[in-house]
């Protein structure tokens, strides 16, 4: 797989994957290798699976209830006390 990228396109795609940009990578791949839609996205899936199994911990994971969901409750908490 790396062997049709530079070692420098191919950290900044993982960058890219660990970021948890599928688009922005198939993109970027896309405009390195001229490939067209359908061979950058399934070259990105293979990539993006093998770099979960290599380095899991390197992507980012995102909370099931963030910081919206916690304002909203206590809006509702305020709004039911007053």
């Amino acid at each position: 797989m790396s062997n049709e990228l530079s070692e420098n396109q191919l950290l900044q795609l993982s960058e890219i994957l660990y970021s948890g940009s599928k688009i922005e990578a198939i993109k970027y791949y896309r405009s390195i290798s001229g490939q067209g839609l359908k061979e950058s996205k399934e070259y990105i899936d293979t990539l993006y699976e093998q770099l979960q199994k290599e380095n899991p911990h390197k992507f980012r994971t995102t909370p099931s209830s963030g910081c919206g969901s916690t304002v909203a409750v206590c809006l509702m908490i305020g709004y039911f006390i007053c």
